[in-house]
């Protein structure tokens, strides 16, 4: 199924404009127009932007002021107690999903935060980490250390067990909580480069960044050519992030897919000799562009039919 070509100009014309729709949602390959999943097309909708109370058929694609996307909104946060909102029980505060928004591709940028698994709440087991993402496309994974340190990642491809297989998308980035300033974040974007190793689970571990077969002088020669490796990385290339079955404990290296460092402070690393950390915690958020947990789950659900019934390539 493709889109009209006068459709597929209006849907990018509207894309740079930065309009968005209601619970309607298209994917969509903008090189040959492939569309993934239905969208019901409206016709344009002439609208007072001096009303705020406008109310907007869901079916229609609208240019408003106040629905243009913004880094600056802050998300919803939905799926998660609001005493431990209030309390600061969880990994991600709202300045730091809204850093980590900024660095997301642009139709995700004004998304909400749906918690879908927190270890404290749902066990330590990655079994059911994987059933609770299941339908989810786009997450967040954030976890802590006993030691303190918080990083993470963010993936646009739904976690699937294939094995020993990698698979995932160029939109995906490592991410960790600056050293420097507890609100800010360093962010590791997907290098290209021609490593696609990104992101891989299976029932004995969860990998985000892989490593290539290099030979030691050849790790060595890349390893002294990554600018963002700081001097309290061990040098060793490895998994970005990588979290055994029962989620006790994992490891973080330099890794070649992000050109990313070991993601551990320089306090959490002293006296070691690899990037292995215990966890306190881990959350996986799930993106997505209604405020509605309801309505969150038919659409992860319906995507997640797409995914699985449209012949996806998986690496």
């Amino acid at each position: 199924m493709t889109l009209p070509q006068e459709k597929r100009n209006s849907l990018s014309e509207a894309i740079s404009r930065g309009v968005r729709t209601f619970y309607e949602c298209v994917i969509w390959d903008e090189y040959d127009g492939t569309v993934y999943e239905c969208v019901i097309w409206g016709e344009e909708k002439e609208v007072d932007s001096d009303d705020e109370d406008t109310i907007y058929d869901d079916r229609d694609i609208y240019f408003d002021d106040h629905l243009r996307c913004s880094e600056d909104t802050v998300p919803t946060i939905l799926g998660a107690s609001e005493i431990d909102l209030r309390d600061g029980n969880y990994i991600l505060t709202r300045p730091l999903m809204q850093e980590l928004r900024s660095h997301m591709p642009y139709c995700t940028r004004q998304d909400n935060f749906l918690l879908k698994y927190s270890l404290v709440r749902d066990g330590a087991s990655l079994s059911t980490l994987l059933s609770k993402v299941y339908h989810s496309t786009r997450t967040v994974i954030a976890i802590e250390t006993l030691d303190g340190d918080v990083f993470g990642a963010f993936t646009s491809s739904p976690w699937r067990n294939y094995g020993s297989q990698y698979y995932g998308s160029g939109e995906s980035f490592l991410w960790r909580r600056s050293q420097d300033d507890e609100e800010g974040t360093d962010v590791f974007p997907w290098a290209c480069g021609g490593y696609h190793k990104i992101q891989m689970v299976n029932s004995e571990r969860l990998v985000i960044g892989g490593h290539e077969d290099k030979s030691d002088e050849e790790q060595l020669m890349i390893v002294e050519n990554m600018s963002c490796v700081s001097s309290n990385s061990s040098g060793n290339l490895g998994f970005g992030i990588a979290l055994n079955s029962d989620l006790s404990r994992g490891s973080t290296s330099c890794c070649m897919t992000f050109l990313s460092p070991c993601l551990l402070s320089a306090e959490s690393l002293a006296g070691k000799q690899t990037g292995v950390f215990y966890v306190a915690n881990i959350e996986v958020w799930a993106m997505t562009s209604t405020d509605c947990v309801v309505q969150a789950e038919r659409l992860e659900r319906a995507r997640s039919f797409i995914y699985e019934h449209a012949g996806y390539v998986h690496s």
